[in-house]
């Protein structure tokens, strides 16, 4: 079951038992989902995801194109 907000963001999913909770920035960018976290740079590109494992990061062009995604710190 999914719950949204008035503009349309989801703010809670419900499965079986689990419980996953959507947090958004004033820019309405994802910031939180469940135990990841969202960062974004000045141009609205995601830069880092943290997740239980570790840190994903991302490198874009001056073109905000997708340049290289780093995990573990094992990075382009």
């Amino acid at each position: 079951m999914y719950h949204d907000s008035a503009g349309g963001n989801r703010i809670k999913q419900k499965e079986d038992s689990k419980i996953t909770k959507y947090r958004y920035n004033k820019l309405n960018e994802l910031v939180e989902a469940g135990d990841k976290k969202y960062y974004y740079d000045a141009n609205g590109n995601t830069v880092e995801k943290e997740i239980r494992k570790g840190t994903i990061m991302y490198n874009y062009t001056t073109d905000n194109r997708l340049k290289w995604v780093c995990f573990r710190k094992i990075c382009p």
